[in-house]
């Protein structure tokens, strides 16, 4: 089924968990691979370049009220087509990050009872949701979601 107009595509930047700074944000997620965990939304075989290598960045297509991502130990993790916004949630721990990043996240409750932040944004290409992770600044550790054209 071609997606429809209602469908938003986004180019997902996540780190890389390699390397000893890697092993630490493994450990405190609990997760080997962060990018793995939005595989249900990728567009398969498209040709997206990675922003540096520190980083992969790949496509997600959202069907409307589509939210991908999984839990973490530290929270929730996920991108959501929410009534035709992009939808950031976090583990709230990461809320100062969000803040010094100038979004005004919104305290909310996953389904396990654990406290999340999200933050919106419009769906228009260009626009984007960027969260500094608080450990590997010198590698510019983020993840990132920006609002791309739909592929042609």
């Amino acid at each position: 089924m071609p997606p429809s107009d209602d469908f938003i595509f986004l180019h997902v930047t996540l780190p890389r968990l390699t390397g000893v700074t890697g092993a630490v944000i493994r450990g405190a997620l609990g997760v080997a691979d962060l990018s793995a965990m939005f595989d249900n939304a990728r567009v398969p075989d498209a040709d997206v370049a990675d922003a540096d290598k520190h980083h992969t960045t790949f496509l997600l297509q959202l069907e409307p009220d589509l939210e991908v991502g999984g839990h973490t130990r530290m929270g929730l993790v996920a991108v959501a087509n929410d009534q035709g916004r992009i939808r950031l949630t976090v583990p709230w721990s990461w809320s100062p990050a969000l803040r010094l990043a100038k979004f005004d996240p919104t305290p909310s409750v996953d389904e396990k009872g654990q406290a999340t932040a999200r933050v919106w944004a419009d769906a228009t290409p260009g626009e984007s949701i960027k969260v500094p992770l608080p450990i590997g600044k010198r590698q510019n550790l983020r993840i990132e979601v920006r609002v791309v054209p739909r592929p042609s």
